[in-house]
């Protein structure tokens, strides 16, 4: 699953598509309020993107994913792997905007995150 920062597109992933597209199924995502996708007059917060996020992954069947998120895409991509780890097998972060919660002990992440695959 691909996730683009603010006031991106799924565009952004153009050049990585025919590669990574060999591999298995991508899900490319407009986050709300972006793209394609609706653009309601609401409050756009990291955890209305991960809850749209797990919308699209639930609708599209899919139970676990790899998640690569750019920019901001990659703080909602962090945010779906904290609130949803066993649908999580990687979390792939591209120039994220900030870095992981200083209380988060990062080898037990990596170890859950790691251990689903």
């Amino acid at each position: 699953m691909f996730l683009s920062g603010w006031g991106c597109d799924t565009t952004l992933w153009r050049n990585q598509v025919p590669t990574v597209a060999r591999y298995g199924r991508l899900l490319l995502v407009d986050l709300p309020g972006h793209g394609r996708s609706d653009k309601p007059d609401i409050s756009y917060t990291i955890a209305l993107f991960t809850r749209a996020v797990n919308a699209v992954l639930e609708d599209a069947g899919v139970e676990k994913a790899a998640v690569a998120g750019y920019s901001m895409g990659a703080m909602v991509a962090y945010d779906f792997a904290r609130a949803h780890p066993a649908k999580t097998i990687a979390l792939i972060w591209v120039e994220g905007a900030f870095g992981p919660a200083s209380n988060v002990d990062q080898r037990s992440f990596a170890l859950r995150t790691t251990r689903r695959r």
